[in-house]
């Protein structure tokens, strides 16, 4: 072990409900405006186990929305959430702190260990939820294996809660914004101490499944009365669809070569 690193870090501290407020509002306003519509299927899924205790959820890691999407998630299902960080990261910006970011030192294995051992305390109640990306990275949607590390088994291991799979995916459909999924599968039993790779796998499974109901409901399953389970979080801005400054101009270019061959 690392002599110059602490055994053990002080989580005890609270989130700040001005800040957390503040970066969910934030969070909501900046995908609305961004996104072409956030959709969601299994959210009483979430809700029903937080109501039970503490969760963790393993979200797939593709893109910089991971983070706003969480912190809306966070808001949506009203949880006493944590996420966990690159420590680093973290002490570049420490405002997450503020709204539940808990620090992961990924560069010193032993310290990583402990952080996770740390972090397991935290899930001692119900309500509580810790957020994880088990892959450590962001890495594209369509690559497989995902490339989950251990540290999510130990987690769950340590904190003996269930694991709910939540898979975020990306797509484009009519236009030129992108669109969110947000997958939440059903709980997976934690882990023993020790159990070998099979318990990673049945996750990754489930994490793939999830990605694939995504692109099965950007496919045109949107267009589908039932949506394939999928609802409607945040909407579209469908002005943008047709009344954008870009489609205003191309519109005026397209009548004045009209009539210019008209002439």
């Amino acid at each position: 072990m690392n002599a110059l690193v602490p055994q053990t870090r002080d989580l005890s501290g609270g989130r700040s409900g001005p800040a957390v407020a503040f970066f969910q509002w934030f969070a909501r306003r900046k995908i609305a405006g961004a996104l072409d519509g956030v959709y969601i299927r299994g959210l009483d899924t979430l809700r029903g186990a937080l109501a039970e205790g503490p969760v963790i959820v393993a979200l797939n890691h593709a893109s910089w929305w991971d983070i706003l999407l969480i912190i809306w998630l966070d808001g949506l299902v009203g949880a006493d959430a944590r996420a966990v960080m690159d420590a680093r990261n973290l002490k570049k910006l420490p405002y997450f702190g503020l709204i539940g970011a808990v620090p992961l030192d990924r560069q010193d294995k032993d310290q990583s260990w402990r952080d996770l051992a740390a972090i397991a305390e935290l899930l001692d109640r119900p309500n509580r939820l810790v957020f994880i990306y088990p892959q450590g990275r962001h890495r594209p949607t369509g690559i497989r294996p995902l490339g989950l590390k251990a540290g999510v088994r130990f987690l769950a291991a340590r904190a003996q809660v269930p694991v709910i799979p939540v898979s975020v995916q990306y797509g484009f459909r009519e236009t030129e914004k992108i669109t969110a999924t947000v997958d939440i599968g059903a709980p997976l039993a934690p882990p023993t101490e020790g159990a070998d790779d099979g318990w990673l796998v049945e996750l990754e499974r489930a994490l793939t499944c999830g990605l694939a109901a995504g692109d099965a409901w950007l496919d045109r399953g949107y267009k589908h009365a039932d949506g394939g389970g999928f609802r409607e979080a945040i909407p579209p801005r469908r002005s943008a669809k047709q009344d954008g400054a870009a489609a205003r101009m191309l519109g005026w270019f397209v009548a004045r070569a009209t009539r210019s061959r008209r002439r």
